[in-house]
């Protein structure tokens, strides 16, 4: 076992689907898995590539963006956080990436092929139910975005945003919650498919009122029941 093998171990047995499998199961994973790091911007895959691995990560927070038929424009879907899974369309065979992984930070990720993936979670039925499961999430979050996105006004959509940041990659700092993402305010534009300038002016409207702060161009901090009793 080199000197990665246990972060690696670590990393996906962090992971709900992974947790299903037994040692040995695990250790045959371990021993095909590739632990990789990326740089603040630096692309995973792109959309379009050929979907043939599987990722956990592990460290840092990557997002997952999509872009027009010209490429010109883009949206982020959402930003991911240590312990999930992306690249999970690699199931079917053939396909190709449907969008952009890029690390927001320094991440890093194990990856793994997914024919020995495969072959090792059908073989566990608690294993396929839990991937099921994440394949459902996916589904959800996808149709609570287009929800959102038709039905919320943008300062909602911003409030519920934040939340799920705080929720997804929070710290408790005394009674705010401290984002550990560096999203900038183009970044929460594109999660939330509006212009950046109207994304900036809420920000500074909720500055004001004491329910964010910001360094920089980051939001660093959030006040949660603030932002609750904002969105009622």
């Amino acid at each position: 076992m080199d000197r990665s093998s246990p972060a690696i171990a670590e990393t996906l047995g962090c992971a709900p689907v992974f947790s299903q499998l037994r040692t040995a199961e695990l250790q045959q994973l371990v021993a095909i898995a590739q632990r990789r790091v990326y740089r603040r911007r630096e692309v995973i895959f792109h959309q379009g590539d050929a979907a043939d691995r599987l990722y956990v990560l592990e460290s840092g927070c990557v997002a997952l963006t999509v872009r027009d038929t010209e490429g010109a424009r883009s949206a982020m879907l959402s930003a991911l956080a240590p312990g999930d899974l992306f690249g999970e369309l690699a199931i079917l065979p053939g396909s190709t990436r449907c969008f952009t992984a890029e690390a927001l930070e320094t991440v890093a990720v194990v990856a793994l092929p997914w024919g020995p993936v495969q072959t090792t979670l059908w073989a566990r039925p608690a294993a396929v139910e839990s991937f099921v499961d994440l394949l459902s999430q996916r589904i959800h979050s996808l149709s609570e975005l287009v929800a959102d996105r038709s039905f919320l006004g943008l300062e909602q959509r911003l409030a519920k945003t934040l939340l799920t940041l705080a929720l997804q990659h929070g710290h408790p700092a005394g009674e705010s919650v401290e984002i550990q993402v560096p999203l900038t305010q183009s970044d929460l534009a594109s999660l939330l498919g509006a212009a950046r300038t109207s994304v900036n002016r809420i920000l500074s409207d909720y500055e004001e009122q004491g329910l964010i702060h910001r360094l920089s161009r980051h939001v660093t901090q959030v006040d949660v029941n603030g932002l609750h009793q904002l969105l009622g």
